[in-house]
């Protein structure tokens, strides 16, 4: 009993979609950090060429596109030390 590949347009079609998956699947981390619009794309891409490779790297790189706050939600504390300059004289 031997198994037959598909031939034809569906071997086709299956051999173009393992590409894509192969191809697509360890930048899903990156992509979905862009998508959110994460505060730390570039480390997380850097995070996921780095480790991808890896059997841990490439969800940890997921969980980090995750849990990376979003731009939006990126804010320095206020500080009340800083002082505004004074008013301009016009003189």
């Amino acid at each position: 009993m031997t198994m037959q590949l598909p031939t034809g347009n569906a071997g086709l079609s299956l051999a173009f979609l393992i590409i894509v998956g192969v191809v697509t699947l360890p930048l899903l981390p990156t992509w979905i950090a862009v998508i959110r619009r994460a505060e730390a794309i570039s480390f997380v891409l850097l995070f996921n060429i780095l480790c991808c490779a890896t059997v841990l790297g490439w969800p940890l790189a997921l969980v980090l596109a995750f849990k990376m706050p979003r731009r939006s939600e990126f804010r320095l504390p206020p500080s009340s030390h800083v002082r505004s300059p004074p008013p301009w004289r016009g003189y």
